[in-house]
């Protein structure tokens, strides 16, 4: 009777884990935006609020593809981002005029210098996150920016304007 109990007992662990790992959230962001980041395997479509614009960003070995190039401050975005490419990267919304700069930045800098920062997605994941951009970062020189897993220089870049 016993060794059913804990039999029992470590199927119900190890479910739960298994249950937490089927979803990973977390948040990033800084400079006066908000981000909430989903995670999910490819097949899995996270839905947006009402009212928020969804832009599908795509992932290649060699470049980088996005519905929308033109955002308005206030407005909220839910982002989905497709890894299609071979390897995995590392995802960041960022500022252009910062590139250089965050070469010699250690993860966490670059995760409070970014925008937005997502530290790997793996080939064939499909990852989304919830990001409102701040009127304060009207007339930067903003892009979508990956780094290859480990690199620390800018593999693809995509820039993306903010208009009123």
């Amino acid at each position: 009777m016993n060794s059913r109990f804990a039999l029992g007992f470590v199927l119900i662990g190890i479910l739960a884990f298994l249950a937490a790992c089927g979803t990973v959230s977390n948040s990033s962001g800084s400079q006066g935006g908000q981000a909430t980041t989903v995670v999910t395997q490819t097949g899995q479509s996270p839905t947006s609020s009402p009212g928020t614009q969804t832009v599908n960003v795509t992932l290649f070995d060699d470049h980088i593809s996005a519905s929308m190039m033109s955002f308005v401050a206030g407005t909220p975005y839910h982002f989905v981002v497709a890894n299609n490419g071979q390897q995995p990267y590392t995802f960041a919304m960022m500022s252009q005029d910062r590139e250089q700069e965050m070469e010699h930045m250690s993860m966490t800098e670059r995760h409070q210098a970014a925008l937005y920062m997502d530290n790997s997605i793996a080939p064939g994941q499909t990852m989304s996150f919830d990001y409102t951009f701040a009127s304060s970062m009207m007339g930067q020189h903003l892009e979508f920016a990956c780094y290859q897993q480990g690199g620390n220089q800018v593999h693809m870049r995509l820039p993306f304007t903010m208009h009123s």
